[in-house]
């Protein structure tokens, strides 16, 4: 199902439905993308309680004009692709316990974030992952792939070693 614009409202809704994309920003009280899902949001995300952990479950940032704000909260498997865009994390701990895909755009997480990511890492050619201004190293457990850009102020613990 294809929404064309932004999605805003309250209350709770839980997506049931396998592939999901919304045109905009999402903005609501509470939105839970349940099982194997595929959600696709085309802005900023902006829901006061946001649950994207199902084993499987994927959201995907796909926003193409102006900044767009990733919902600092816990994923299975998030993908950016955000061409010519930035979007930003910031201020939270978070976890992506499945594969992490950043394949366009700029993905920025930073603040006084801890960022861990226990599948797979890639970064896409032309894509950049920057990591910036925060206390704790990001660690990612899983393989880890640059064909972009990766920034990097700090530590940071790829597998056993620390880089």
């Amino acid at each position: 199902l294809t929404l064309s614009g932004a999605v805003a409202g309250t209350g709770s809704y839980t997506n049931n439905i396998a592939s999901l994309t919304i045109g905009g920003a999402l903005s609501t009280t509470t939105f839970t993308n349940a099982g194997t899902n595929t959600l696709t949001i085309g802005g900023s995300n902006t829901v006061t309680t946001f649950t994207a952990t199902s084993a499987g479950n994927t959201v995907i940032y796909n926003g193409t004009s102006g900044a767009v704000t990733v919902k600092a909260t816990n994923y299975s498997n998030l993908t950016i692709s955000t061409s010519g865009q930035t979007a930003t994390f910031a201020n939270a701990t978070n976890t992506v316990s499945g594969n992490l895909n950043v394949t366009a755009g700029n993905f920025t997480v930073s603040g006084t974030t801890a960022f861990n990511v226990t599948g797979t890492t890639t970064i896409a050619n032309g894509a950049t992952f920057t990591f910036s201004g925060t206390t704790t190293a990001p660690t990612f457990t899983g393989d880890f792939t640059n064909n972009g850009t990766w920034n990097n102020s700090g530590g940071v613990e790829i597998g056993r070693a620390h880089v």
